[in-house]
């Protein structure tokens, strides 16, 4: 017992009985194949961002028991290699490659990783060199430019120096937590030459800061970064780990897109068949002195990430996620606000999709549309939760008597978002009245305003990215079913033969069925089997069809996973390895 004592941190003693329980624990850790307990492990790469037309040595950070392994891009424009040194990966990325993200996968014979991103620029791009936490310390940069940076241990403050004149209009904006994943509220702080504080920014595009600055005179200016954890806790000071990568873009202000309208892809595979898609034509880019005619580019969706707007030569690009509507076969209406206070529009039919921005103070924005006697009613926004700082409240008048149809502000207390249901009880022309709780506005108060009919439905979800299992084990998957506006048919979930899994006889699973009632109504699990020799490492599909009378009905439904709130997997990873 003293020996324990001796060797073991003393305030973390354990008794002769806590280690007796812990032995065969060990002995089955000991005892288990190196194919269960070495797994390969993607965290992050670094840099974070590479420049089109560029050939970088990317350090690739994680666990990888055996070297090399290969690793996959969700896009054609971007390819790697393993090089000969452990941990390091060659990426090219070809001169004409669009702006955005490409996801990697790294997999060896018995495992794969999460996805991790890397960013796509067209600007260069330079890598963060410490010191630079004090002012006489602060990288050189030359504007534009991307800077991949990481702030590595608690303390942790960034410097970069740049010139510029006087009147010159700067945009700094970080790139961290909404996209590279980074567990950090981030700071930005613009001081003068002599490190005098002229501007502070932190949330911005959600956790991530950006700032528009107006150079007061000719010379030096020094940006800062740092950052608090995501999470807060007791700790007083600033926070730092390997974790928190970013990239900062310096650019003059009239190279910088803010964001697009409409923000979401009204082109969306869910519509009918027998409907033209409504073209992407009508998005528009919104900036600081960007004309209203710049031509907008779009780059397709991967399987991955949706469609990508972004203007060439131009920094700022833009997830555009496809809206779904609960009528599938229904046309929508994409929208693009002007900058006018009190802009109103005339929606032709429902439901609709309505994109625009408060930009200006006490601004109202105003949706007539038709309504049908008896009819019920969404609206919703979707803004906070894709980054942007509006706290939007949705007012819903009779167009002619104002009588205050019904009103609300945020969806629950971690939802600001704001939704509303309502009834029609003649045919009638309503108005939604879109504005700001707390009367706030910038360029950054982006919405979506979606309006339809209300009506049963219901969507599925999976907790994970991606599965693994031992082949000749089963694969059990928890089906989260959130039933909507009183849906109640039974709906059958089944794993979707694509191709890949279509050819391997070894992998299989059993159609479960979610009755209306009981406790599979809100969930449920699918069992994939497979044999001893299955081997595979590929996409996995899970769907959902209503039952009618018996027989399964369109339309069918993929089930989701959140990887970042703008991009929902309808396809997961299933790695099935093969015992040693």
């Amino acid at each position: 017992m003293n020996t324990h004592r001796r060797i073991l941190n003393p305030h973390l003693c354990l008794s002769e009985l806590t280690l007796f329980r812990l032995a065969p624990i060990v002995v089955f850790l000991l005892c288990l194949p190196s194919s269960l307990l070495a797994q390969v492990q993607l965290d992050r790469l670094f840099p974070c961002i590479v420049r089109a037309g560029n050939t970088v040595a990317i350090k690739t950070e994680g666990k990888f028991p055996s070297w090399p392994v290969e690793f996959l891009s969700d896009r054609k424009d971007v390819s790697c290699k393993a090089l000969e040194e452990s941990g390091t990966i060659e990426v090219t990325v070809e001169a004409d490659a669009y702006p955005g993200v490409a996801w990697f996968r790294a997999i060896d014979s018995n495992s794969s990783s999460d996805l991790v991103p890397l960013l796509i620029t067209q600007t260069p791009t330079v890598i963060e060199t410490e010191p630079n936490q004090k002012r006489t310390e602060a990288n050189q940069v030359t504007l534009p430019v991307s800077i991949c940076g990481r702030l590595e241990k608690s303390g942790d403050m960034d410097g970069f120096r740049f010139s510029a004149n006087s009147g010159d209009q700067i945009i700094a904006s970080l790139c961290g937590h909404r996209v590279l994943g980074s567990p950090m509220d981030a700071v930005l702080q613009i001081a003068d030459s002599q490190g005098n504080i002229l501007l502070q920014e932190d949330d911005t595009r959600g956790l991530d800061p950006s700032v528009r600055f107006t150079c007061p005179a000719d010379g030096e200016y020094l940006v800062r970064v740092f950052a608090f954890p995501e999470t807060p806790n007791s700790t007083i000071g600033y926070s730092g780990a390997a974790s928190y990568l970013y990239s900062l873009r310096l650019v003059p202000a009239t190279d910088f897109i803010e964001h697009y309208l409409p923000l979401h892809d009204h082109s969306a595979k869910s519509q009918s068949p027998s409907e033209t898609p409504i073209p992407l034509s009508s998005t528009v880019p919104f900036g600081w002195s960007i004309p209203a005619t710049t031509e907008v580019r779009f780059a397709p969706a991967t399987i991955i990430s949706p469609r990508t707007a972004f203007v060439t030569n131009k920094v700022g690009w833009q997830w555009l996620p496809p809206f779904k509507t609960q009528l599938q076969s229904s046309r929508l209406e994409p929208h693009a606000e002007s900058l006018d206070q009190g802009d109103e529009r005339q929606a032709e039919s429902i439901p609709f999709c309505y994109s625009g921005h408060l930009y200006s103070e006490g601004e109202t924005d105003t949706i007539r549309f038709k309504v049908k006697e008896g009819k019920r009613y969404r609206a919703f926004v979707n803004s906070k939760h894709m980054g942007y700082p509006i706290d939007t409240a949705i007012t819903i008048l009779h167009a002619e008597t104002r009588e205050i149809i019904a009103k609300n502000d945020d969806q629950s207390r971690n939802d600001y978002d704001s939704a509303i249901t309502f009834n029609a009880k003649e045919e009638t022309v309503f108005e939604a009245q879109v504005t700001d709780a707390v009367d706030s506005f910038s360029p950054h108060h982006a919405y979506s305003l979606i309006l339809e009919e209300v009506v049963p439905n219901y969507t599925l979800t999976v907790p994970a990215q991606r599965y693994s299992i031992e082949a000749g084990k089963p694969l059990e998957i928890v089906v989260t079913v959130n039933r909507t506006d009183g849906f109640d048919k039974a709906i059958k979930v089944s794993l979707e033969p694509l191709a890949d899994l279509k050819a391997n006889e070894s992998i299989s699973a059993e159609s479960v069925t979610s009755e209306a009632k009981g406790e599979t109504s809100k969930s449920v699990k699918l069992v994939i089997n497979t044999s001893e020799k299955a081997n595979y490492q590929g996409y996995l599909q899970i769907t959902g069809n209503v039952i009618v009378d018996g027989e399964t009905a369109n339309p069918k439904i993929s089930a989701t996973f959140a990887l970042r709130p703008e991009i929902m997997l309808n396809q997961q990873w299933l790695n099935v390895r093969s015992p040693e």
